[in-house]
């Protein structure tokens, strides 16, 4: 089965060592203590998730390259360790087992040799799938019903958010923002769990690079892999955004802007990726290309903003998936009238 293949003995591929498994093992249960330790609050609870996607990192290294279950001994011990370090029982038990589910989908798709696209994907539902039945269980321990759990997130989201503006805005104005923010939390939640899953998907390849062996599970392409229907089905929802009027139709208009929200990261990334790339080839005979065009990158998203070129990226990353596709099209189509001819 697909889902024992990471423990199965492959003498194809290189085997870690003990020195090295205590190592990061002993690298996870510092992560997840840490992790543990800023988990107190909710701005503690996004500080502590870069740790952990490390920590997922490197125990599906230890998976992945080990291959015995043995391996698995791993969540025990990140599990004491975060009780030693005095975090909550709650936040020791969901961080464990969070850790254990993710960096073990992670190493499956990994050893499967899963396109980018598909191991992303694999890993961001895995993540958000733990984020989810966290926040539910903390419903669960923390509130009696759905309706006191909402007024508990809504009263705390509006004391930060007063904290983070000051004196200016009134209550109504903060408690307007605070509503629209948990309206959103769905597609809020997709962009974290894309963002932890690609975050961990580049810790994982500076680690294969390091240890030598990123050819043998990572198919490094320039080709563009988004699918096709992603990239229509997103541009189809941001041009129905920008003709649904608020006002008239809210609900429609949350439902469509959840989506696109949720939909922009991988698409951000292939124009992201492909405009850097066009900027590179044009700057040929340029010293410290790499450099240069970071640089380049950075001040535009300085000069408009962290959203809007975000938003300016996935759409011409969609446009770039389609026009790939319809090029290739042309390309196949002439390639077979004149083998017809």
């Amino acid at each position: 089965m697909k889902m024992f293949s990471v423990m199965r003995r492959r003498d194809d591929l290189p085997t870690m060592t003990v020195p090295l498994v205590i190592l990061l093992t002993a690298a996870i249960a510092v992560l997840t203590a840490a992790a543990g330790q800023l988990a107190s609050d909710a701005v503690g609870v996004i500080a502590s998730l870069p740790f952990l996607a490390l920590a997922s990192c490197l125990y599906a290294l230890i998976i992945l390259l080990w291959r015995k279950f043995a391996s698995l001994l791993v969540t025990p011990l990140s599990f004491t360790a975060m009780l030693l370090s005095g975090s909550a029982m709650f936040t020791a038990v969901t961080v464990t087992l969070s850790l254990l589910f993710t960096s073990y989908v992670f190493a499956v798709s990994l050893i499967a040799r899963e396109p980018k696209f598909q191991r992303l994907g694999s890993l961001s539902i895995a993540a958000a799938v733990c984020l989810l039945l966290t926040i539910v269980a903390y419903a669960g321990f923390h509130a009696p019903s759905y309706e006191a759990f909402a007024s508990l997130c809504m009263d705390g989201l509006a004391s930060l958010l007063g904290t983070a503006y000051g004196m200016v805005p009134t209550e109504s104005y903060i408690r307007e923002a605070a509503r629209n923010i948990l309206v959103l939390t769905p597609s809020y939640l997709a962009v974290v769990s894309l963002a932890l899953a690609w975050f961990t998907e580049t810790m994982a390849k500076s680690m294969f690079r390091l240890l030598g062996c990123s050819d043998l599970f990572i198919g490094i392409t320039h080709r563009i892999t988004l699918p096709l229907p992603y990239a229509v089905i997103y541009i189809t929802v941001f041009f129905l955004v920008l003709m649904t009027i608020p006002e008239q139709a809210p609900f429609l208009y949350t439902m469509l802007n959840s989506l696109m929200i949720a939909m922009m990261l991988p698409c951000a990334s292939v124009g992201l990726s492909v405009i850097l790339r066009k900027i590179r080839v044009r700057m040929y005979y340029a010293s410290q290309k790499r450099a240069l065009t970071s640089l380049l990158m950075v001040m535009a998203f300085a000069a408009m903003g962290i959203p809007n070129a975000v938003l300016v990226l996935s759409v011409a990353g969609a446009y770039f998936v389609i026009a790939d596709f319809l090029r290739k099209r042309r390309k196949q189509r002439e390639k077979e009238k004149r083998e017809w001819e």
